[in-house]
């Protein structure tokens, strides 16, 4: 990525959209700040390491990004940049038959609550397919927070 040269602050009276006080108290906060970009500008070593940084948080925040959106179309809950694993199916249903009182009929244990056990099947199929997809997307922050951790320690 292609940064823009360093330099000096331009304080040309069509520049300076603020006015009123937010405008004086940023101007006031940023006094002295020209001297340090004029200097940095100078330093060619420096700027470069200051853009390697920036391009790597840059690359971070995209993997990040690309993480949750991994996680959302995964059907996982996504809060802010907090990715929620996926709820477990809970235990499988009881098997529990009803006699007809008949004589002659016997519950066949089968295919009793066939519908119930079919439920519960496809909860684990999707918390498993979740799961994979967290899986996914815990992998792509870990490398973003190696990345990030290695950009601060250059």
């Amino acid at each position: 990525m292609r940064r823009p040269p360093c330099g000096t602050l331009d304080r040309s009276p069509n520049r300076r959209p603020w006015s009123g006080s937010a405008g004086d108290a940023f101007r006031s906060a940023i006094n002295g700040v020209d001297g340090d970009t004029d200097q940095l500008a100078n330093q060619p070593r420096k700027r470069l390491a200051h853009w390697r940084f920036a391009d790597s948080i840059d690359a971070v925040a995209q993997q990040m990004a690309h993480a949750r959106e991994i996680a959302q179309a995964g059907g996982l809950t996504v809060s802010g940049t907090v990715i929620l694993p996926p709820k477990p199916a809970g235990p499988p249903p009881m098997i529990l038959c009803r006699a007809r009182h008949r004589p002659s009929w016997r519950p066949d244990p089968s295919r009793c609550q066939f519908g119930r056990r079919k439920l519960h099947q496809q909860a684990v199929n999707t918390y498993n397919a979740q799961a994979t997809v967290f899986n996914e997307a815990k992998a792509i922050v870990t490398s973003a927070r190696n990345v990030e951790r290695n950009a601060h320690d250059a």
